[in-house]
């Protein structure tokens, strides 16, 4: 049941420390790309060659009336070789799943198996803040420009497992890609003040739940990217 695995919206992360924790996230690494906390943000770099790097929650979490969202500090160069993955959540079973996606100056919402439920010319001012919400069985997808007023984008019926859930970020790229570095920052902390976006709240984490494995659902975010 829902009741089993804390909300979604309880694992957060201000990157502040200058150390991933490991207590929250998995990261799968191939290519020689790099994954850091440094400057108060989570910084991915990429090596110019096929490769990928995906952040995710260690443990397992119910996204039902709960809610995920990132601040995309800065999203790379836009280019066709490169993909930001920059906020993802699936159901630990089934490997179905939703994903944020910003690609050669374009940002959309799509599933794994690339059905498209919205997009738009990227504007990273615009976009600044990406979430994921669920509510009443319906999921829905929202950005914001200073993490404090949002806008719809769109949403979908619940179609994975919302009651036990994987999430987090990613980027990939193939060979002859740019050697850039993506920004990330405030994972799940709440903006409590439109006026300063220094003005934060950050809830408890907590988690009593083993993980389940991942393996499948990670193999498809690369399937998907490296056909």
């Amino acid at each position: 049941s829902s009741a089993t695995h804390p909300k979604t919206e309880t694992l957060t992360d201000n990157f502040n420390d200058n150390s991933i924790d490991y207590t929250k996230w998995e990261i799968d690494i191939s290519g020689g790309y790099s994954i850091n906390e440094v400057n108060d943000q989570s910084e991915i770099t990429s090596s110019g060659i096929e490769g990928y790097i995906w952040v995710y929650s260690l443990n397992t979490y119910s996204f039902v009336d709960s809610s995920i969202q990132v601040k995309v500090v800065d999203s790379g160069i836009q280019e066709a070789l490169t993909t930001n993955y920059a906020l993802y959540i699936e159901g630990r079973v089934g490997a179905a799943g939703i994903e944020w996606t910003i690609e050669n100056g374009v940002i959309w919402v799509e599933t794994y198996t690339g059905t498209i439920f919205a997009s738009a010319t990227y504007d990273a001012d615009a976009f600044r803040y990406l979430r994921f919400r669920e509510s009443g069985g319906i999921t829905y997808f929202d950005y914001s420009s200073d993490g404090f007023t949002w806008n719809v984008f769109g949403s979908t019926p619940n179609f994975f497992e919302v009651e036990a859930t994987m999430f987090g970020y990613g980027f990939g790229g193939n060979l002859g890609s740019s050697i850039q570095t993506l920004k990330y920052d405030d994972f799940n902390i709440l903006i409590v003040s439109s006026s300063s976006s220094s003005s934060r709240s950050i809830s408890s984490s907590s988690s009593s739940s083993s993980r389940s494995s991942s393996s499948s659902s990670i193999s498809s975010h690369i399937s998907a990217f490296f056909p």
